[in-house]
């Protein structure tokens, strides 16, 4: 994509869902892996679901692990 101004900037998603890295996977991610987006839709579904209906004022991270 290019902006007003002519700088170049990249969009989507740098390799494949699933595609390892080449320096040898994904090792800052203890489950090895990217998530998915259904994966993501997940924890939407959960949260619009009654299941959460007492959970108020918290953020759900969907990371894998990633940050702990």
């Amino acid at each position: 994509m290019t902006l007003p101004d002519g700088t170049k900037v990249a969009l989507g998603i740098p390799a494949k869902q699933g595609e390892k890295r080449a320096e040898g996977g994904f090792p800052d991610i203890p489950l090895g892996r990217p998530g998915t987006a259904t994966e993501a839709a997940k924890v939407v579904l959960a949260v619009a679901s009654p299941l959460f209906s007492y959970v108020t004022g918290q953020v759900i991270s969907v990371t894998g692990g990633r940050n702990m």
